[in-house]
This record gives structure tokens, sequence and C-alpha cells, in this order.
């Protein structure tokens, strides 16, 4: 297995992995985010077949120059499950996060969801705090806000 960042022009291969995504992406949307030096898209590969993903965003602090990063999602194809492929992106991510001198990686995770919790504990992640939730504003949506 390889893990590799894409980046500008590899927009098909965004595609080709859209089946392990949350949302199904958009091409131009994809450009967009790829574009985005701040963005982060791992894909990792069993021969030509995308089997993982994982999508991060850099962000920046008030207290500290130095950067974070945001873990948005990791995806496995469930056939690669338990077969190394998440804690392998991740790896790459903290690997790539400590040479350019990030503070951080941050992620917000479900804590019934026993796998990511164990990925996450086994590549050196702490918990914050025992029930953390994320809660999301939705701007640009269907669904009426109450303010």
């Amino acid at each position: 297995m390889r893990v590799r960042r894409l980046g500008p022009g590899t927009e098909l291969d965004v595609l080709r992995g859209a089946h392990l995504l949350q949302e199904t992406p958009e091409l131009s949307a994809a450009r967009a985010f790829l574009a985005d030096e701040r963005n982060v898209l791992l894909a990792a590969y069993e021969g030509s077949e995308t089997v993982g993903l994982l999508r991060g965003t850099e962000l920046t602090q008030l207290r500290s120059k130095r950067k974070q990063m945001f873990i948005h999602e990791i995806a496995v194809d469930e056939r690669f499950r338990r077969r190394g492929v998440g804690k392998a992106l991740v790896t790459s991510l903290l690997r790539e996060c400590r040479e350019l001198g990030f503070e951080e990686v941050l992620v917000s995770v479900d804590p019934t969801n026993s796998p990511a919790v164990r990925l996450y504990l086994t590549t050196g992640a702490l918990p914050e705090e025992v029930a953390e939730r994320l809660f999301v504003y939705r701007l640009h949506s269907d669904i009426e806000s109450p303010v």
C-alpha cells in the first residue's frame, strides 16, 4: 500500500475515491479544494485502487504562530479495514505536519465510534474531553435557522 498527497491536477483521483467519502464531491469543488495549499487530501492505494482517504485543513491560531491541522474525515474501503490503511493515512499526515512545524493535529470523533477512537489512540492522539462533540452552524442550507 502507498499513500500520497493529492494536489492540483489530481481531481480525477478524488472522483475515483468518491465512494469512500460521506458526500459525493463535485469536480469544480475538488479542484478548488486541491488548489488551496491549506487543504490536505491524502489517498491510500492498493495497486491502482483508492482504498482510503484523509481530508484535513490547516488552521492558524491567536495564541501561537504555529499552525494546527484539523482532520475532517478519514474513510477506508470496508474491504480494507483493519489492515493498517487508516493508520498509514494518519501517520503520513503526522509526519508531514511535524516536518512543517505544526503545533498539533485535531480531530473530533463520536466517542461511540470505537474503531475511530482506537485508531486515534494507537496513533498517539490524546483525548481532550471524555464526551467531545462538534457543533456546526450550517449557514447555507434549506434548513431555516432559529435566529
